[in-house]
């Protein structure tokens, strides 16, 4: 049961990101983006890790370092605008 939890927690997150830039309540280039897709990809790499699901697992990876190379850009726009 406690899976099952992790996964809908993971998807969610990465679905009210999602949600909130085609709504545009959130930027793409926001922290808050980033951020969230970065939990809820980690969440949903430790989902798939506990179910076995290697190719999910990689597509997490994926979604993740991404996520985090966008908010390593986003952090570094922001300090050199200061």
């Amino acid at each position: 049961m406690i899976d099952i939890t992790i996964g809908i927690l993971g998807a969610v997150i990465i679905l009210v990101c999602f949600i909130g830039n085609e709504t545009n309540k959130l930027d793409r280039h926001s922290i808050t983006y980033d951020v969230g897709n970065i939990v809820g990809s980690v969440i949903l790499i430790l989902y798939s890790y506990l179910i076995g699901s290697w190719p999910f697992l990689v597509l997490n990876l994926v979604w993740a370092f991404v996520a985090l190379r966008d908010l390593r850009k986003t952090l570094a726009g922001r300090s050199e605008n200061r």
